[in-house]
């Protein structure tokens, strides 16, 4: 068996005395050893802990709303869970064991236990091509590029004519760069500007506490919260204190009715962004 090439379909080197080579086998055994990390992050990303959605998309007023469950993140752990559960079985079959754990991390544990028993297995490369793809479009889903975000309008003064061009940043990059004209900006001062021209004029509108929230949401003002962990935080200032004597945090100014729908509680847009900056 000394002559025959890796069974894996990305490697060409001597399998040596197995099916499949020592980097192979090793490369194997790290997407094993992430699995159980991997496995915990799409769970926040299925159930929107974490969210992928563009920036754009979800400013525009009108827009789709989000699931609540990420069906992307659903369906790479299906993958997973599935990949890794049918070749536990396959494995613990040619050795003759009645194994069957049925969740990622146990199953995992158990293939990592018997990695030399794995590296001499016929099936071992189909095995590897499978957990590979399997983890890597997981990855993939976790992985994904920084977000863009909308920074308003250039408006850089040249020789008397404003850039009209919309100045758009990425998270965690320190300045932004405008694709018209190149004028450098101090993306941190320019989000705190366009943050404060978002809510120039609507502080004495009177808003359910989801039409808040989503305006907060669409002007990235919540520190990273959706639009259902809004709603919620912004009902839960509204709620009376269990001690009588004291008041809520945030005060109803009054109900509104929407056609065809039950009267909901409408609170000042000012009192929630004051709330909300005194807790940031």
């Amino acid at each position: 068996m000394t002559d025959t090439i890796c069974a894996a379909s990305n490697c060409d080197h001597p399998s040596g005395d197995g099916f499949i080579c020592g980097d192979t086998l090793r490369e194997l055994e790290q997407y094993l050893a992430e699995t159980p990390w991997l496995v915990f992050e799409l769970e926040n990303a299925m159930t929107k802990r974490t969210r992928f959605a563009e920036q754009d998309t979800i400013a525009a007023k009108g827009a789709e709303q989000p699931l609540i469950l990420n069906p992307e993140a659903m369906a790479a752990i299906a993958s997973l869970a599935h990949t890794l559960l049918s070749w536990q079985a396959n494995l613990a079959d040619s050795l003759g064991q009645p194994v069957r754990y049925p969740k990622p991390a146990q199953s995992t544990a158990w293939l990592m236990s018997n990695l030399q028993a794995v590296r001499t297995f016929i099936a071992a490369g189909d095995m590897y091509d499978e957990v590979r793809s399997a983890f890597r479009f997981g990855r993939n889903l976790i992985d994904r590029p920084t977000e863009r975000r909308y920074l308003g309008d250039c408006r850089s003064d040249l020789n008397d004519v404003y850039c009209p061009e919309p100045l758009w940043g990425r998270d965690n990059e320190a300045t932004a760069t405008c694709r018209a004209c190149g004028t450098v900006y101090d993306q941190p001062a320019r989000l705190i500007l366009i943050r404060e021209q978002a809510v120039t004029g609507l502080n004495d509108r009177i808003m359910t506490a989801s039409e808040a929230a989503g305006v907060l949401v669409a002007y990235n003002l919540t520190d990273g919260a959706d639009e259902i962990r809004m709603t919620d935080r912004i009902r839960k200032w509204a709620a009376q204190p269990k001690d009588p004597s004291k008041h809520p945090k945030l005060e109803k100014r009054t109900d509104l009715r929407m056609v065809g729908e039950r009267s909901r509680p409408g609170y000042k847009f000012g009192d929630i962004v004051a709330i909300l900056n005194r807790t940031a």
